[in-house]
């Protein structure tokens, strides 16, 4: 497989406000991605996602959290619920993309090419596609879907959940959302991704620099089953009935 060179940052920062990457798909295939994220492989996940992709919405759940987060491109709206506290909170997709893009805005030269890749992605020989930079690194396996409306549905989530995880963690998703477009770009699928983050710094008293490594695999499942189906009935019943918050009450 051949890969795209990475994009130009004057390209990406663009796409970032919605020219490109903003842009939702319109599909409504209905499909389920399972993710389990690992600290290490040789263990159980430290966590385990839903996502269900149906009439247009996609719809992450997560059981160890109580929340739920529905992302509705045609509406323009997030939704996020916690069914601990039966409790919601809306965001819109403009002043999301609005409120990104002004942070990223503020970034230096110096931190955009931290937070971005500084070359372009190089297939290696354990098929591994290896992309970033060295302090911040992406390597993945990509899987092709036998429908290319999976990928580039699954691509404009994976955008839209690291603009949300962007806000709250405070962390640039400059690369992410590179590595995003990438796989758009093939019509694929992440099938493993792991993320290494250069932690300790090499510096005179400790010459050797630490690096923190995570894994997430992709179990893709074509067809929804009865129970996901209840799932969805459960999640949009809910949103009728929990009670709205700001988004400062819902995230204190």
């Amino acid at each position: 497989m051949k890969y795209i060179a990475a994009f130009p940052l004057a390209t990406l920062f663009v796409s970032m406000i919605g020219i490109a990457l903003g842009q939702s798909t319109n599909k409504t295939l209905d499909f389920r991605i399972d993710i389990d994220i690992y600290g290490d492989v040789s263990k159980p996940p430290i966590k385990q996602t839903q996502t269900i992709f149906a009439s247009g919405q996609y719809i992450e759940l997560e059981d160890d959290t109580h929340r739920v987060t529905v992302i509705d491109p045609k509406n323009s709206r997030i939704t996020i619920l916690d069914s601990n506290k039966k409790t919601l909170v809306h965001l819109e997709m403009s002043a999301l993309e609005s409120r990104l893009s002004g942070a990223l805005a503020k970034l230096t030269e110096e931190q955009r090419r931290w937070f971005s890749s500084d070359g372009e992605p190089s297939l290696g020989t354990d098929n591994y596609v290896d992309f970033g930079n060295e302090r911040l690194r992406y390597r993945f396996r990509a899987v092709t879907p036998s429908n290319s409306e999976i990928a580039t549905s699954y691509g404009d989530f994976a955008n839209w959940s690291v603009r949300i995880n962007a806000l709250f963690n405070q962390t640039p998703p400059v690369l992410r959302m590179q590595l995003n477009e990438l796989l758009i770009s093939q019509r694929q699928l992440p099938a493993e991704l792991r993320r290494l983050t250069v932690v300790g710094p090499q510096n005179d008293k400790d010459p050797n620099s630490k690096t923190e490594e995570i894994v997430a695999r992709l179990i893709y499942k074509e067809s929804l089953s009865d129970n996901d189906r209840t799932r969805i009935a459960t999640v949009l019943k809910s949103m009728g009935e929990y009670k709205p918050l700001t988004e400062k009450e819902f995230f204190r």
